[in-house]
């Protein structure tokens, strides 16, 4: 009998926890926290491809405008 009380009492404690975890309020929190992550990696990624686009726009603006120099150096 004292057996068949223990194995209730850890049957209880472990559904307990499951309807701990297995409610309204944990799935909310979950994609509360799934939205976090994926705004803050939409964040992340949109600034280094804009940071990309503008290193390579000045790399090119000084290769056009090196040429267009050379090119006014040789009609001079």
């Amino acid at each position: 009998m004292n057996c068949v009380s223990i194995e209730n009492r850890k049957n209880l404690k472990r559904r307990n926890m499951v309807s701990l975890f297995h409610n309204a309020y944990t799935a909310w929190i979950v994609l509360l926290f799934g939205f976090v992550v994926t705004g803050a990696a939409w964040y992340t990624s949109n600034e280094f491809v804009n940071e990309n686009a503008e290193l390579r726009f000045e790399t090119q603006m000084i290769e056009i405008s090196k040429a267009f120099r050379a090119r006014m150096a040789e009609y001079e």
